[in-house]
């Protein structure tokens, strides 16, 4: 009976014909070539419902008014029991698609989204997907781009566990289509992949034919990379991700500071070299800090480093003129001339000469951005950003220094409250653009007559959990009894007087915490003021008195005293 309205249609049930055009198929040598022709063996084509009708009996014949009048033999694939899609396999191609008159195309293969691991591929054609389902893929054939917004109301229902590949055909409406599934899934938060696996050919089909080694190989590498990729989706850090994609480059990185050294020879037979991390270098007033680390960046960018130097308490003449004054007395000590009489204008010939081998030693590696008391932690990021971008380079940063930056956030915050937040975003800062930098900190005065550890940092609590490396400069006078002891104020406060009287004053730089080595060590220098100079040299041992021996401490010089923690 020939069905005359669309909701007929929509209604009408096709189960017997389908099982009638089966058994057709079994048994006739044309279809079967036609199948074949077009990669499909007789196995697959039966397993997913695909039959024949050869129209011998037209009584018989489902569908419309309109397929009666255009009656020839067709392959039957089914979408659902009140629809199909039927290809005339008589190779003209006038009426060569004769579907059911009114019935909607529905998607094939919709049960592998609830069954099976691993991904499914999602086609236009039910061709297409038979050709993925031969060579031992999944895959569902949406039979119509219009299809592309009900698969996704299917996944709003149902879901899936399995990941999509989307692969329709690369033409305006199969875009679209792309597009609106894109979307949809995203929305539903279900893992997806787009490719092509034609190859160059219009669809999946055409490729099986053409190649069907190729197009398996094709197939299977997309396979391989979408699983790897929904399996970064779904465990976004694991460790094998990691191991297979990210720690090979990471190590790589970290291998171009291997021969990143401080230019101190007794720090760097310790640490080996610098890492890309937060330093944190601590003291109080007049023991060099600025210098220590003016010194440090000169060597640094000496060595072939990038450096920048953010001074936002000195002027950039402060800092360039106490580089000068110390290559002044390296080269000889007897005609140093001071920083301070270089910025008076005392430019004699050794100063002059310095200044031009400090030009060619250190070039355009090492600048120094003068600041002021307004600059905050953002101006620091950003310029570092730029410095990057424009000049393919990770430069080793200096901020001196802590106290005096100011935080980003224009809230109204405790000094404390600030400064951990400075440190932090220094430390975001290092960890984001994988670079080493330096920052200056003050010391609490109420640690100037004790040894300097974790309690000596000036108002931050950050700076012991958050820094990669602390290092805290101090007199090496306080390696003494004398500091140990709880009273004796005066005779503390005399001791460091003394000593800071001392040329060259006796520094000593302790290490609270290394996250890259040898922690807890003690390296010592002498430190020449007026010439901004500081040299290696050996630790010298103070009686319980504070006072100095003359006497050098031995190679296991923490049998002497026990170093901070």
């Amino acid at each position: 009976m020939a069905l005359q309205t669309l909701s007929e249609a929509y209604e009408y049930d096709f189960t017997k014909y389908y099982s009638k055009c089966t058994e057709n198929l079994k048994q006739s040598k044309e279809a079967v070539n036609y199948l074949s022709n077009r990669g499909i063996r007789l196995e697959t084509a039966i397993n997913y419902g695909v039959g024949f009708d050869n129209f011998s009996d037209p009584a018989n014949a489902p569908g419309g008014v309109g397929e009666l009048r255009h009656p020839r033999a067709r392959i039957i694939l089914p979408t659902c029991k009140s629809h199909y899609v039927a290809r005339a396999i008589d190779g003209i191609k006038e009426f060569a698609k004769v579907n059911p008159k009114g019935a909607r195309a529905d998607i094939f293969n919709l049960k592998s989204l609830q069954n099976g691991n691993g991904v499914v591929f999602v086609v236009e054609g039910f061709f297409d997907a038979l050709s993925l389902i031969e060579i031992g893929h999944d895959a569902i054939a949406l039979n119509s781009t219009s299809n592309a917004l009900r698969l996704s109301e299917r996944l709003r229902s149902d879901g899936t566990k399995r990941g999509i590949v989307i692969c329709l055909d690369n033409d305006k409406a199969g875009r679209e289509a792309t597009g609106t599934l894109s979307e949809a899934l995203t929305d539903l938060n279900i893992d997806f992949f787009c490719s092509d696996i034609c190859g160059g050919f219009k669809d999946p089909n055409e490729a099986l034919v053409a190649d069907r080694k190729k197009f398996r190989l094709a197939v299977e590498d997309v396979t391989r990379r979408s699983v790897a990729e929904f399996s970064r989706l779904r465990h976004p850090d694991s460790t094998t991700d990691y191991i297979n994609t990210i720690m090979s480059d990471e190590i790589e990185e970290l291998k171009k500071y291997r021969h990143l050294k401080t230019g101190f020879s007794n720090i760097d037979a310790i640490i080996g070299n610098l890492y890309p991390d937060l330093y944190i270098i601590g003291a109080i007033s007049s023991l060099g800090k600025t210098t220590f680390c003016v010194q440090m960046a000169d060597q640094i960018a000496s060595m072939g480093n990038d450096v920048l130097f953010f001074s936002l308490e000195q002027s950039r003449l402060e800092i360039i003129s106490k580089c000068i004054s110390r290559r002044t007395a390296q080269s000889d000590v007897s005609t140093a001339v001071t920083s301070l009489s270089v910025r008076r204008g005392y430019l004699p010939y050794q100063v002059l000469k310095v200044a031009q081998e400090l030009a060619q030693d250190v070039q355009e590696r090492l600048s120094v951005i003068e600041g002021d008391f307004e600059n905050n932690v953002n101006f620091i990021r950003d310029y570092v950003h730029r410095y990057i971008a424009k000049n393919n380079t990770r430069p080793v940063v200096f901020v001196d220094y802590l106290q005096i930056l100011q935080p980003s956030d224009e809230k109204k915050q405790t000094t404390k409250e600030a400064v951990d937040e400075i440190v932090k975003t220094l430390k975001q800062i290092s960890k984001k653009e994988k670079i080493t930098v330096f920052a200056v900190s003050s010391l609490n005065r109420s640690n100037y007559l004790s040894p300097v550890d974790f309690e000596s940092f000036k108002e931050s609590g950050l700076i012991e959990y958050t820094a990669g490396v602390v290092w805290g400069l101090q007199l090496q006078v306080m390696n003494s009894d004398l500091f140990s002891a709880k009273e004796k104020t005066v005779a503390k406060r005399k001791a460091v007087k003394t000593e800071k009287k001392r040329n060259p004053r006796l520094i000593e730089l302790v290490c609270l915490k290394n996250r890259y080595g040898e922690a807890n060590f003690s390296v010592y220098f002498e430190y020449y003021p007026q010439f901004d100079l500081f040299e290696v040299s050996d630790g010298m041992f103070y009686d319980s008195n504070g006072e100095l021996t003359d006497t050098k401490l031995p190679d296991d010089s923490e049998d002497f005293f026990s170093l901070p923690v």
